[in-house]
């Protein structure tokens, strides 16, 4: 972090509020009440990647979307759906949004869907209307970051 008046950097002591959290800056809690106080700067604040899963019409899913449509905090960057020729997809697409399906076996019996959240960096999960028991190896790479 950087001091804005006297420019000098320093790093907070984050071991004060290790047990909180939040959508903005999981990793230095301490930097965001620094940074929001309009102080202190902090490197490490960055735009939070969200994946909406879905197994219907999509109609939260595009919800969440445009709510975080002009944030700076955070944007639902890719839709996971569980079936073929559901109409979230179809908002998907008129929304410019990426969309993965995936079916029953990729998601319980390997870690595809695992690996493609990895790889588009996705920080947070919301189930949306999604009808699937999450795997374990996703609740557990995903701890405290999946909403319902």
């Amino acid at each position: 972090m950087r001091n804005k008046t006297t420019g000098k950097t320093f790093l907070p002591k984050l071991n004060q509020c290790k047990s909180i959290t939040f959508l903005f800056n999981v990793d230095h809690p301490v930097c965001f009440f620094l940074y929001l106080s309009g102080i202190f700067e902090c490197n490490s604040l960055r735009m939070k990647n969200i994946a909406v899963f879905v197994s219907g019409s999509g109609s939260n899913a595009e919800n969440l979307f445009k709510y975080f449509e002009n944030s700076d905090t955070a944007r639902v960057t890719v839709m996971f759906a569980n079936k073929p020729g559901i109409y979230a997809l179809t908002r998907a697409e008129n929304l410019g949004l990426e969309s993965v399906v995936f079916d029953r076996d990729d998601f319980v019996n390997s870690d595809r869907v695992l690996e493609m959240l990895k790889e588009r960096k996705i920080d947070y999960i919301v189930l949306a209307g999604f009808l699937m028991l999450v795997p374990d190896s996703i609740t557990r790479a995903y701890r405290g970051r999946i909403l319902n």
